[in-house]
This record gives structure tokens, sequence and C-alpha cells, in this order.
């Protein structure tokens, strides 16, 4: 995976068979400010989601082919969009509402790229009782994805224990979760309450 071009127009991505991914950040509202004054967080590929995107690349071949995946807090949904173009029988992009043209900006460029593979978006806000609709409309993942969704000091510490609630509704098989470091992250305590939900996982650290 090569980040070929990232300024605040927007960022092209060559990934799987050399095929080049497209992201339109024009139009993009600062939606957290004042936390973060001038940036808009769906006009940036994250380092965690090129991170997680080029893991999804280095699975093995056939890994995803066939395979129902969801994306939690997608934003531009990279790791998605690598997920559809490794196989995948179909894939969700979830984020909340303020996230939704991201998402479908996102899809409708690729379009060309994506080749009819089924991309969907969904807006979610995470929670045990919130993931039950998204059920009801696609039922569980085989595979679940999440890249730096994970921040005490920013999204608060009932964030992410809504998030992994929502892993433990929607996860049938696997998840692939990436998150970076930062002082007051809550990653540890998000860890450790991993390990009471899914006793069988693996910490890969990432220099």
């Amino acid at each position: 995976m090569r980040l070929l071009e990232h300024s605040a127009a927007g960022a092209t991505v060559e990934t799987v068979g050399g095929a080049r991914l497209r992201f339109d950040f024009r139009g993009e509202g600062d939606a957290l400010e004042p936390l973060f004054a001038g940036t808009s967080w769906g006009a940036v590929l994250w380092d965690p989601s090129l991170v997680l995107g080029q893991f999804l690349e280095d699975l093995p071949v056939g890994a995803l082919e066939g395979k129902r995946v969801v994306e939690l807090g997608a934003c531009c949904g990279l790791p998605g969009l690598v997920a559809a173009l490794r196989g995948a029988a179909s894939t969700v992009l979830t984020d909340l509402d303020q996230y939704t043209d991201a998402m479908r900006s996102a899809v409708t460029l690729n379009a060309p790229v994506l080749d009819g593979r089924a991309v969907a978006t969904y807006e979610l806000f995470w929670g045990g009782e919130q993931a039950k609709d998204f059920l009801a409309q696609h039922g569980a993942a085989d595979v679940v994805l999440a890249s730096d969704c994970v921040s005490t000091d920013v999204y608060g510490r009932e964030s992410w224990v809504a998030l992994v609630e929502t892993l433990r509704a929607l996860t049938k098989d696997r998840a692939y979760i990436c998150s970076i470091r930062r002082p007051n992250d809550g990653l540890d305590e998000f860890l450790a309450l991993t390990d009471q939900v899914f006793p069988v996982h693996r910490v890969i650290p990432v220099e």
C-alpha cells in the first residue's frame, strides 16, 4: 500500500493489484470543533487506517473471500474498501451521522475500482441496543474492522465500552482493530475489557 497523495482536497492510495482508491475531502465540515479546530476528521486518512489496510493486504490469499465485513468508525472507509478489493462478499462501512457523506463519497468515487463489489454504508452509534437494528438488517459479520477508535481523552471512556459491546454483538468470527498510542488514551483499559469478551486474541505491536 502506498499513499500517493494527501492534501486538504483529498487523497489517493495505491492498494491491491495496483488499484488506486481516491478520497475527496472538499466540503467536509469540522465535525469535532473546537477540539481539533480547523481539522475535519472526515478529511484525513489517519495512520491506523493505513496500517490496517496494509494488514488486510498482507493476509493470505483467500482470507477475506466470501466474508461479510463490517467497518466500525469507518469515516473514509479505507480498510473496508481494501477488504472489498480482497474479495469480501459484502462490506458495510459504518460511522456516526456526521460522517455519512464521507462514507458515501468514498464508495461513489471508487465505484469504478470496486467494479460492482457490494459496499454499503450505515449510520451506527455504538452500543449493544443500537447494534440490534444493524443485525436485523445486515446480520452478523465474519470480520469486523476498526481503526483509531479508542481514545479516552477524545471520545470518553463510555465510547470504547460501547465499542466493545458493538464488537461483541456484531462479530461472528474475528475482528481486526488498529489503534495508535496517545497519552491518556485508555488503550490498556480497552484491551483489558476485550480480554474478558474475546479470550482468544493477539496484540501485534507495529513500529
